[in-house]
This record gives C-alpha cells, sequence and structure tokens, in this order.
C-alpha cells in the first residue's frame, strides 16, 4: 500500500477548509551587516537598506516584528533615536545640521503599506505628524519588537524593505557606531 499526502494550501483536511498539515517559513535577509557613511560631502547624514524575503506556508500569512538591542555605540558615545515612533512616524526630510534636533538619530521605514494598528499605511502615506513620505520611526528597544512587515495570505518571495537612515551633528564623536537590529519572522495560524 501506499499514502500520498498533497501538501498544497487547497488540500481538504475534511473541515471545509485548507489543511495546514505542514507549515513552513523561509525568511531571508539581503545583508547581515549593513554600513553608513557619515561625513561632510553628506552632512553627517546617510540612508542605507535591507530586503526582508518571506515565503509563509501558513493559513493567515506571517509577520516581521524588528527591535534594536542597543542605541547606536561606539563606546562611551551614542547616537540617539529619531523621534519618530512606531505608532506615530515623522518625515524626515532634512539633516540634523540643517534642520536641527528634529532631524537628528538613527532610524527607518518601512515600505509596507499594510501593517497592523490604526494606520495601517503611516510610513507609506503622510499621516498625522508626517507630512511628507516616507515616514520614519526609532526601532522599539524591547522584544519582540514592532511589526515591520506582515501579509495575510500565505505567500511566495513578499519582499520588505527596511531603510535605515543616521544624522548627526558635525559635534558628533567620530567613530564606528554599532547597533544590531533583530528580526523576528513568525507565521500566522
Amino acid at each position: 500500500t501506499s499514502t500520498d499526502i498533497d501538501v498544497n494550501n487547497s488540500t481538504d483536511g475534511g473541515n471545509n477548509g485548507p489543511c495546514w498539515l505542514f507549515p513552513s517559513l523561509t525568511f531571508t535577509i539581503s545583508a547581515t551587516s549593513v554600513s553608513m557613511d557619515l561625513n561632510s560631502g553628506n552632512d553627517m547624514t546617510s540612508t542605507t537598506e535591507s530586503v526582508l524575503n518571506v515565503t509563509a506556508k501558513a493559513q493567515f500569512g506571517y509577520q516581521i516584528s524588528a527591535f534594536k538591542t542597543q542605541l547606536m555605540t561606539s563606546s562611551p558615545h551614542t547616537i540617539s533615536d529619531f523621534p519618530g515612533t512606531y505608532t506615530a512616524p515623522d518625515n524626515w526630510e532634512s539633516t540634523c545640521n540643517a534642520g536641527g534636533s528634529a532631524f537628528c538619530g538613527f532610524g527607518y521605514t518601512t515600505d509596507d503599506g499594510a501593517l497592523p494598528g490604526a494606520d495601517t499605511n503611516r510610513f507609506t502615506t503622510a499621516t498625522g505628524v508626517c507630512t511628507t513620505a516616507p515616514c520614519y520611526a526609532a526601532f522599539s528597544s524591547t522584544s519582540p519588537g514592532d511589526v515591520i512587515g506582515d501579509l495575510s495570505t500565505s505567500v511566495v518571495n513578499d519582499l520588505t524593505i527596511i531603510t535605515y537612515r543616521t544624522s548627526v551633528p558635525t559635534s558628533q564623536a567620530i567613530g564606528t557606531y554599532t547597533t544590531t537590529i533583530v528580526y523576528i519572522a513568525t507565521p500566522q495560524f
């Protein structure tokens, strides 16, 4: 005798719904380390990005959350967080040196325009305090962090782009500043 098991999401498990007998999640990041070069030529402001790729065979898709382990640090010096928050991200249309403290720090934006919460597109559309998209926020400093990418269905190769930005005053101590961003990808059932 032989038994064939079809493990695609259209298999009916007898409950008039998909069978998720063998769920899976694949999560990759374009680079595990990124750099930003802050110098007088770019007014001490730089951006770079990570591309997050998810394949989720899960009934309700996936969520990616993120948090930082510390402020950007070159001991004993630190770079503060950008003042925008996850629930109220802000535009970052100037540099720390040209625009003042409201444009200083380290932060991120996501290209996911359908996040959980009241303003699902708060990073991709001007809303609230953010008058010009993209809107930026500081990374959470506690686990599990904030949801920065998600989709509510099974998916193959769904991409989320996280853009990091740092802007500091010319008086910032010279050094190699580092932090670790922890990404947690979770299938949703």
